[in-house]
């Protein structure tokens, strides 16, 4: 008797954790972290209770590396953006640091005192 389980299974381009932390340079932990962090990401356990993610795990986690990695999201801030709870200016605006957000105010009243001074030159 044939296992239909098992052939619909391997049908299915899963990749073991270890080929996905390779591929997107991220160490495995990192992506067990984020599973407990981000819903979206839920990998089948194969035997052994062994992690094996699809095309649209991986596809969430390249989403989730380049906010927290390029953008500078914070994880809540990814979560809401994902979730689309919020758009990407809003979520860059929570995630900003007081302390960017400090010298952004700084350097906007700085320029506002540089053209009144050039309007009385």
């Amino acid at each position: 008797m044939e296992n239909l389980f098992a052939k619909n299974f391997s049908n299915l381009s899963l990749k073991p954790i270890n080929e996905v932390a390779e591929e997107l340079d991220i160490e495995p932990y990192v992506l067990r972290f984020w599973e407990t962090k981000f819903t979206q990401i839920s990998p089948t356990k194969g035997r052994g209770n062994r992690r094996l993610y699809n095309h649209k795990d991986i596809d969430t986690i390249k989403s989730i590396k380049d906010l927290l990695y390029n953008k500078g999201f914070t994880i809540e801030g990814a979560k809401k953006y994902l979730n689309g709870d919020i758009k990407m200016e809003a979520a860059a605006n929570t995630n900003a640091s007081p302390n960017k957000q400090v010298i952004s105010e700084a350097i906007n009243e700085l320029r506002a005192i540089q053209a009144e001074l050039q309007e009385l030159a």
